[in-house]
């Protein structure tokens, strides 16, 4: 688990994929983690496609991934959770990290972790590190 909270906090981009209407579609945004609720932070403006969505299907599913071309190092996640609104606290450690975000009157977000699948192979090529929120949380 230690690995996969470096890597979730040394990292700030993540791909979201979601289904609307049936139909796939996927988001870029920066994030930083909330290691006490296993949550990626991010921000969202009201008048995107996707804002509306959030609410009515909150299953999402995304990755992280570090762009080296030696393999070797190579480094990302793989993760499924679902979409809550975020508390002040981490709205606040957000516009600490991005205050640019403020001049878009944004709509904070978490996606608390269900389940994430580290590959790094550093650890040896193809190895996999896997966590799994437990039940209750």
């Amino acid at each position: 688990m230690e690995k996969i909270v470096h890597f979730l906090s040394s990292n700030f981009l993540l791909s979201l994929s979601l289904i609307i209407e049936g139909e796939v579609y996927a988001i870029n945004c920066f994030y930083i983690f909330d290691q006490t609720e296993f949550s990626l932070i991010f921000t969202t403006s009201k008048n995107t496609f996707h804002y509306p969505y959030f609410l009515n299907s909150p299953n999402v599913a995304g990755t992280i991934a570090c762009c080296k071309k030696d393999i070797s190092t190579l480094q990302g996640v793989q993760f499924k959770g679902k979409i809550e609104k975020a508390n002040f606290s981490q709205k606040r450690e957000y516009l600490q990290n991005y205050p640019i975000a403020l001049a878009l009157k944004p709509t904070f977000w978490k996606v608390k972790l269900k389940w994430v699948k580290m590959t790094d192979n550093s650890l040896g090529f193809g190895k996999k590190l896997i966590w799994t929120r437990p039940n209750g949380l």
